[in-house]
């Protein structure tokens, strides 16, 4: 079986996501309720979640609806961006 080897990109992703998708079950928020705030259907939610494709409004949305401070996303931004 090949080896697959992960990218600091493919890495800061997947971090998002799991950041994204634990403080949702933290603070109770359905990816339905987030769904509505991007104004798509749950199973796109869902799709972009595991593709890890989101937009720069997308995360706006997404940030505010789950209450990140400014610092955390600075943060993830820092990381993202390899500073």
């Amino acid at each position: 079986m090949p080896k697959v080897y992960l990218t600091k990109q493919d890495e800061m992703s997947n971090r998002l996501v799991l950041l994204i998708y634990g403080t949702m079950k933290v603070k109770h928020i359905s990816q339905a309720s987030m769904a509505d705030v991007l104004e798509i259907s749950q199973q796109a939610f869902g799709k972009k979640l595991k593709n890890r494709q989101f937009t720069f409004w997308d995360l706006v949305r997404i940030f505010k609806k789950l209450e990140f401070t400014d610092e955390q996303i600075v943060n993830l931004m820092r990381e993202r961006r390899g500073a």
